[in-house]
């Protein structure tokens, strides 16, 4: 089998350590192509598209994020051993550890190269615009190939707060990063980490009214001049502060509260699809 390895790369602080564990891989049959600094929806479109139209040269393509570092030097060919053993699979969902929320999230995706794409409107929940049809089984692993790769696990200040951010906004689209977010909450209380304290700020920022789902990507200059004049020359201990007087903070401090938010925001998100009345 020979796979297309694709990664999508703007600023993270992993993407030379992502590149070096690609290259250690000892399954030799595939190429690594880049992708750099293009939105979120446009970098998923170009990858997709281009796996589509060298789906003859190709027989999976392997979606490793710049923020993802490979651990085991063997993953790829443990990947062609487990489609070729199953000819059935075409989507294999492997977790990574990810950092920030220390624990296993679902991350690394292999594709077939019979599944299609509907590339159209879809800017947050890029990963799931595959058209169901084409995909004859899907398996998540979060044990047998897992922990694939180690998620976002040296982010620069901007890159934890666009984490948080991130999560966040999928939160309240009606999304399922709400266990994220309250495992990210869990780990900054335990380590009270800077690089934490960003992503719950960002995480914070998703909850408000000053920036939608068009602020997602790292190249959309919004987000990033609030972190700057926000955050960015702050002292360590206001940082903390800031956190302390979040929305998200107290959200995720008590559970009583995170349920009321979270049954509000997916009401909301039914409501914007036009859902309710018709279950």
């Amino acid at each position: 089998m020979k796979l297309l390895v694709g990664t999508l790369y703007t600023i993270e602080n992993e993407f030379e350590e992502c590149c070096d564990s690609i290259r250690r891989q000892s399954y030799r049959e595939f190429d690594h192509i880049v992708l750099r600094d293009l939105s979120k929806k446009e970098a998923h479109e170009a990858l997709y598209g281009l796996f589509m139209e060298k789906s003859g040269e190709y027989d999976l393509l392997v979606k490793v994020d710049a923020d993802m570092v490979i651990e085991d030097r063997d993953l790829f060919r443990k990947i062609v051993e487990r489609f070729e053993s199953d000819s059935e699979l075409d989507l294999l969902l492997i977790a990574v550890h990810d950092f920030p929320a220390d624990r296993l999230v679902t991350g690394l995706n292999v594709f077939r190269n019979s599944v299609r794409w509907e590339l159209g409107e879809e800017a947050l929940f890029t990963d799931r615009t595959y058209l169901v049809g084409t995909v004859r089984k899907k398996v998540k692993d979060a044990t047998e190939l897992a922990p694939a790769a180690i998620h976002c696990a040296n982010p620069s200040p901007f890159q934890a707060y666009h984490y948080g951010f991130h999560r966040g906004m999928k939160a309240v689209l009606g999304g399922d990063r709400w266990g994220v977010l309250a495992a990210l909450h869990s780990h900054y209380r335990r380590n009270r980490d800077l690089r934490l304290a960003y992503a719950l700020l960002g995480a914070d920022a998703a909850f408000t009214h000053d920036f939608s789902v068009h602020h997602i990507s790292y190249n959309d200059d919004t987000l990033l001049e609030y972190f700057e004049t926000r955050y960015e020359r702050v002292p360590e201990e206001q940082v903390h502060r800031a956190v302390s007087r979040s929305k998200v903070f107290w959200l995720f401090r008590f559970s009583i509260l995170r349920r009321l938010a979270q049954r509000y925001y997916r009401i909301r998100s039914d409501r914007s699809r036009g859902r309710l009345g018709r279950r």
